[in-house]
């Protein structure tokens, strides 16, 4: 069995997500200005490229095989690609890395985020060739 989740509920599901973990993360880290920098730098850049990898791997569902690979691999790259960014500007800083270990936060929301993709994607399960155009025969 096949369920729909639609692009605005798993969007939605990804702000809770993100919501709970910075929840978590202040809670954890407390409320100082260099902490508070942290989990606003990696709940920005991680919640950006994920909601836009969301929407970018719906765009291919459903189509032909090929565009849903390129939508597939286009919303990994969305996905990836600002925090390697991230990562690279704060490795390359002189002060360091700066009070709340935001280099650590980014792999941690990174992680969450994509584990939240990666159940969106359990529950919606595989879409069929055979079920969008009916049975083929030779």
């Amino acid at each position: 069995m096949r369920t729909r989740v639609s692009p605005v509920a798993g969007a939605a599901v990804f702000v809770g997500v993100l919501a709970v973990s910075v929840g978590v993360s202040v809670a954890l880290l407390g409320t100082g200005p260099g902490q508070l920098r942290a989990v606003a730098m990696a709940a920005g850049v991680t919640g950006a490229g994920s909601l836009a990898g969301w929407f970018v791997a719906r765009w291919g569902r459903g189509k032909s095989a090929g565009l849903a690979v390129a939508s597939g691999l286009g919303a990994t790259l969305v996905r990836l690609f600002p925090v390697l960014i991230a990562l690279g500007w704060l490795v390359s800083r002189e002060e360091g890395m700066g009070p709340g270990r935001p280099d650590l936060l980014l792999v941690i929301f990174y992680l969450l985020m994509l584990a939240t993709d990666v159940l969106l994607n359990m529950i919606e399960g595989p879409e069929s060739p055979l079920g969008r155009r009916g049975t083929t025969s030779n």
